[in-house]
Protein backbone atom coordinates (compact mmCIF):
# COMPACT_ATOMS: atom_id res chain seq x y z
CA UNK A 1 0.00 0.00 0.00
CA UNK A 2 1.61 3.60 -1.04
CA UNK A 3 0.01 6.39 1.22
CA UNK A 4 0.45 10.50 -0.85
CA UNK A 5 1.60 12.89 1.62
CA UNK A 6 1.33 16.56 0.69
CA UNK A 7 3.07 19.39 2.47
CA UNK A 8 2.60 22.75 1.77
CA UNK A 9 5.79 24.91 3.65
CA UNK A 10 4.66 28.58 4.90
CA UNK A 11 5.87 29.60 1.25
CA UNK A 12 3.13 27.95 -0.12
CA UNK A 13 5.47 25.93 -1.66
CA UNK A 14 3.88 22.41 -2.18
CA UNK A 15 5.73 19.07 -2.24
CA UNK A 16 4.09 15.55 -2.56
CA UNK A 17 5.24 12.23 -1.37
CA UNK A 18 4.18 8.68 -2.24
CA UNK A 19 5.16 6.25 0.50
CA UNK A 20 5.80 3.10 -0.16
CA UNK A 21 8.02 1.83 2.25
CA UNK A 22 7.16 0.41 5.42
CA UNK A 23 8.67 2.75 7.53
CA UNK A 24 8.73 7.08 6.22
CA UNK A 25 10.52 9.92 8.04
CA UNK A 26 9.37 13.59 7.14
CA UNK A 27 10.94 16.44 8.69
CA UNK A 28 8.39 19.27 9.58
CA UNK A 29 8.96 22.57 9.39
CA UNK A 30 7.74 25.75 11.19
CA UNK A 31 4.01 26.59 8.80
CA UNK A 32 3.86 23.66 7.50
CA UNK A 33 0.66 21.72 6.24
CA UNK A 34 0.57 18.04 6.01
CA UNK A 35 -2.01 16.78 4.49
CA UNK A 36 -2.31 12.64 4.57
CA UNK A 37 -4.53 11.40 2.42
CA UNK A 38 -5.86 8.69 4.52
CA UNK A 39 -8.84 9.01 7.33
CA UNK A 40 -7.54 9.32 10.73
CA UNK A 41 -9.63 6.94 12.40
CA UNK A 42 -7.59 4.42 10.36
CA UNK A 43 -4.59 6.05 11.85
CA UNK A 44 -2.92 5.20 15.54
CA UNK A 45 -0.83 7.98 17.33
CA UNK A 46 1.78 8.01 19.30
CA UNK A 47 4.88 10.02 20.60
CA UNK A 48 8.28 9.80 20.35
CA UNK A 49 10.64 13.16 21.80
CA UNK A 50 9.05 16.24 19.94
CA UNK A 51 7.83 13.60 16.86
CA UNK A 52 4.63 11.80 16.47
CA UNK A 53 4.33 8.61 14.53
CA UNK A 54 1.50 7.74 12.64
CA UNK A 55 0.79 4.15 12.78
CA UNK A 56 -1.25 2.73 9.76
CA UNK A 57 -3.91 -0.40 9.80
CA UNK A 58 -0.90 -1.89 7.24
CA UNK A 59 2.03 -1.98 9.25
CA UNK A 60 3.17 1.36 7.97
CA UNK A 61 4.62 3.86 9.60
CA UNK A 62 5.29 7.73 9.15
CA UNK A 63 7.17 9.74 11.39
CA UNK A 64 6.42 13.53 11.35
CA UNK A 65 9.91 15.02 12.81
CA UNK A 66 9.68 18.02 15.14
CA UNK A 67 5.56 17.95 14.76
CA UNK A 68 4.78 18.10 18.39
CA UNK A 69 7.11 21.13 18.84
CA UNK A 70 5.83 22.96 15.69
CA UNK A 71 1.81 22.85 17.23
CA UNK A 72 2.99 24.34 20.47
CA UNK A 73 4.86 26.55 18.75
CA UNK A 74 1.60 27.71 16.71
CA UNK A 75 0.12 31.00 17.45
CA UNK A 76 -2.70 30.87 19.57
CA UNK A 77 -6.52 32.70 20.34
CA UNK A 78 -4.88 35.54 23.09
CA UNK A 79 -3.13 37.36 19.98
CA UNK A 80 -3.68 41.24 20.19
CA UNK A 81 -6.34 42.84 17.91
CA UNK A 82 -3.74 44.78 16.20
CA UNK A 83 -2.20 41.61 14.56
CA UNK A 84 -4.99 39.18 14.84
CA UNK A 85 -4.51 39.05 11.20
CA UNK A 86 -5.84 35.49 10.49
CA UNK A 87 -5.14 34.92 7.24
CA UNK A 88 -1.28 35.52 8.63
CA UNK A 89 -2.04 33.24 11.39
CA UNK A 90 -3.19 30.48 9.20
CA UNK A 91 -0.46 30.96 6.75
CA UNK A 92 2.44 30.28 9.71
CA UNK A 93 0.24 27.44 11.83
CA UNK A 94 1.37 23.99 11.37
CA UNK A 95 -1.72 21.48 10.54
CA UNK A 96 -2.12 18.28 10.33
CA UNK A 97 -5.03 17.03 8.03
CA UNK A 98 -6.58 14.19 6.85
CA UNK A 99 -9.20 12.67 4.77
CA UNK A 100 -12.51 13.98 5.82
CA UNK A 101 -14.87 11.25 6.57
CA UNK A 102 -18.23 12.90 6.11
CA UNK A 103 -19.48 16.02 6.60
CA UNK A 104 -19.49 16.22 10.20
CA UNK A 105 -15.86 14.90 10.88
CA UNK A 106 -14.16 17.43 12.95
CA UNK A 107 -11.33 14.97 13.38
CA UNK A 108 -9.59 15.60 10.55
CA UNK A 109 -8.06 18.48 11.14
CA UNK A 110 -5.06 19.16 13.89
CA UNK A 111 -3.80 22.19 14.38
CA UNK A 112 -3.14 22.33 18.13
CA UNK A 113 -1.18 20.63 20.71
CA UNK A 114 -4.63 20.00 23.14
CA UNK A 115 -6.55 18.41 19.50
CA UNK A 116 -3.66 15.94 19.11
CA UNK A 117 -3.53 14.90 22.98
CA UNK A 118 -7.31 14.28 22.98
CA UNK A 119 -6.46 11.74 19.78
CA UNK A 120 -3.03 10.57 21.89
CA UNK A 121 -5.24 9.90 24.92
CA UNK A 122 -7.46 7.57 22.94
CA UNK A 123 -11.11 6.70 22.19
CA UNK A 124 -11.82 6.96 26.25
CA UNK A 125 -11.93 10.22 25.55
CA UNK A 126 -14.98 12.07 24.74
CA UNK A 127 -17.28 15.80 24.71
CA UNK A 128 -19.66 15.85 27.84
CA UNK A 129 -21.49 18.82 28.29
CA UNK A 130 -22.54 19.22 31.83
CA UNK A 131 -25.14 21.47 33.59
CA UNK A 132 -23.91 23.43 36.53
CA UNK A 133 -26.08 26.20 37.81
CA UNK A 134 -27.75 26.31 34.53
CA UNK A 135 -24.84 27.15 32.55
CA UNK A 136 -23.40 24.51 29.69
CA UNK A 137 -19.81 23.40 30.45
CA UNK A 138 -17.93 21.41 27.89
CA UNK A 139 -14.97 19.19 29.12
CA UNK A 140 -13.09 16.55 28.24
CA UNK A 141 -12.91 13.57 30.54
CA UNK A 142 -12.20 10.49 31.21
CA UNK A 143 -14.67 8.03 32.84
CA UNK A 144 -13.76 6.27 35.70
CA UNK A 145 -16.16 4.71 37.63
CA UNK A 146 -19.68 3.80 38.18
CA UNK A 147 -21.01 4.43 42.09
CA UNK A 148 -23.88 3.96 43.81
CA UNK A 149 -24.73 6.38 46.40
CA UNK A 150 -28.04 5.70 48.51
CA UNK A 151 -30.02 4.44 45.54
CA UNK A 152 -28.80 6.96 43.01
CA UNK A 153 -25.89 5.97 40.65
CA UNK A 154 -23.34 8.37 39.70
CA UNK A 155 -20.15 8.46 36.85
CA UNK A 156 -17.42 9.88 38.35
CA UNK A 157 -14.98 11.29 35.27
CA UNK A 158 -11.45 13.06 35.95
CA UNK A 159 -9.82 15.83 34.14
CA UNK A 160 -6.15 16.12 35.33
CA UNK A 161 -6.71 16.54 38.96
CA UNK A 162 -10.28 17.76 38.87
CA UNK A 163 -12.87 14.91 39.66
CA UNK A 164 -16.47 15.27 38.48
CA UNK A 165 -19.53 13.57 39.02
CA UNK A 166 -22.73 13.48 37.51
CA UNK A 167 -26.37 11.77 38.67
CA UNK A 168 -27.49 9.53 35.82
Amino acid sequence: MSIKIVIKDKNLMVKEHKVVERYYECVIDYGDWIFIEESQKNVKFETENEDLLLLFSSDDTIVLKSLLKRLKENPNENIPAQFSDMGLINQLSTKLEFVKNDLFDEEYFIKDIDKLNSLLNGKSQEKVTASVLNKSVKFQYEKQETLEVENETFEVYKEGDFTIYLRT
